[in-house]
């Protein structure tokens, strides 16, 4: 779980002492963050006469080019109670710029800020989390990064949500890690995707949970409650139903096949690869045989579609997928079994029969031969209540995928993808090796409904 970036350098007000000094000089005021040597001067002037404000100004004009300069100032408003300055004097003393390194006098400067600015805590919470400049404290960094959350600092909300889900300084708590992630995510798009991930181990209830709390949090000090997530629809309210199924990618360009049904009703689709959480788009679909097929961006490991005329009964198959990520977890899984029919349901000639174990989750999963080669897609198995009425007993392991025939020709009627589809391997390897190439294409898909 990645942390946010921290607060570095507080310039507010500069600019608008500068406006107003430009106003009364009668020349335009300098671009944010830049200070001509005569807008440095009419600092000085001010600053000199005691104003607070000018000082704190001044210490960040000289912040990048003489910091035992801006510590002199910083350190002059600081004495004048200027909260942006006593933070920068804290940071100062943190990294040891313009003045010796000194955690003490560090945590001494930013308390002071934070009685009126809680962006102090941040750093603070940072402090404590990093432990480099103060003993590491995990309470304490807690207790930092709540209190500037609280006032609606998205990167500790962010940092505070990977407290949560990591379980560090405070029992792991998958809900408000999530809720916290979320409020985060509402600027910060790496606190979404940190959210995203979290939501794979969790519940819908817990889900539900979260974005009703993220509904009803409001920063201290405002009456009025936050605004909803951007990544729900509006019309959803505080509801979020989060599916999920399999996919693999059968060209190096980031073309993925899953099955329809698992992305037939989304708001937003995702896919979790080994390159991180992607955005994915649906580019064409086959409703009759169950199949979708999805573009992502970027290059990744791609798996050969085989030849299922060839297939014979009896022949060892593996898949591997994400089943039941709520419990089993988002780590791929990998099974094996044999062809226990070269057709579905009512002898239909488009699938196998298979003893590949599945669960909910695999859908949409490669099912592969010995060599490595897809022979079929995973996309469902027989129903137990449908089979107890007609037959009046539950069905053992009985699991269908749809013929890489029907992949293949799916696949070469859109020319962008079938001119980069990988060949078919022929001689046979090790499974160790065809099962890390597996794993290496296939990916989760998330689906937002």
């Amino acid at each position: 779980m990645l942390k946010a970036i921290r607060l570095r350098l507080a310039v507010t007000g500069t600019i608008l002492l500068l406006t107003q000094l430009a106003v009364a000089q009668e020349s335009p005021p300098a671009p944010p963050g830049e200070f001509s040597a005569e807008q440095i001067e009419r600092l000085r002037d001010a600053a000199e006469g005691g104003d607070a404000q000018a000082q704190f100004g001044l210490g960040c004009a000289y912040d990048s080019k003489d910091a035992a300069e801006a510590v002199k100032w910083y350190r002059k408003a600081a004495a004048q109670g200027h909260d942006g300055a006593q933070h920068n004097l804290g940071l100062m003393y943190e990294l040891g710029k313009g003045v010796p390194k000194d955690g003490k006098k560090a945590v001494e400067w930013y308390l002071k800020a934070a009685e009126k600015d809680s962006g102090s805590y941040l750093n603070l919470g940072s402090m404590y989390s990093d432990g480099k400049v103060v003993p590491k404290n995990s309470a304490l960094a807690l207790k930092y990064y709540r209190a500037a959350a609280e006032h609606g600092d998205a990167a500790a909300q962010w940092n505070l949500g990977a407290m949560y889900a990591k379980g560090d300084g405070v029992p792991k708590n998958d809900v408000l890690a999530y809720m916290w992630l979320n409020l985060a995510g509402q600027t910060l798009e790496g606190a979404r995707q940190n959210r995203d991930t979290i939501a794979l181990a969790m519940t819908q209830e817990q889900i539900a949970e979260a974005q009703a709390l993220s509904q009803s949090w409001r920063p201290k000090g405002e009456s009025k409650p936050a605004p909803p997530s951007p990544s729900l629809p509006p019309e959803q309210g505080n509801t979020l139903h989060v599916a999920t199924g399999t996919g693999f990618f059968v060209s190096q360009d980031g073309y993925v096949i899953t099955n329809y049904h698992v992305v037939s009703e989304c708001q937003s689709l995702k896919v979790k690869t080994s390159k991180g959480i992607l955005p994915a788009k649906r580019i064409k679909t086959d409703t009759s045989n169950d199949l979708a097929l999805l573009k992502i961006e970027g290059t990744f490991e791609a798996l050969p579609i085989g030849d299922s005329e060839a297939v014979k009964l009896g022949d060892s198959v593996f898949t591997i997928g994400f089943p039941n990520v709520g419990v089993q977890g988002v780590a791929p899984k990998l099974t094996k079994g044999e062809i226990n029919s070269l057709a579905g349901i009512a002898d239909d000639a488009r699938f196998f029969q298979t003893s590949v174990q599945i669960q909910p989750g695999n859908s949409g999963s490669p099912l592969m031969d010995m060599k490595g080669n897809v022979v079929g897609v995973v996309t469902t198995k027989l129903s137990d209540i449908a089979a107890v009425e007609q037959t009046g007993s539950v069905p053992q392991n009985v699991n269908y995928a749809v013929k890489s025939s029907y992949v293949k020709a799916f696949l070469e009627n859109i020319p962008a993808v079938a001119a980069r589809l990988p060949s078919a391997i022929v001689k046979p390897r090790e499974f160790r090796e065809v099962a890390d190439r597996a794993q290496k294409a296939v990916v989760l898909v998330m689906v937002e409904r």
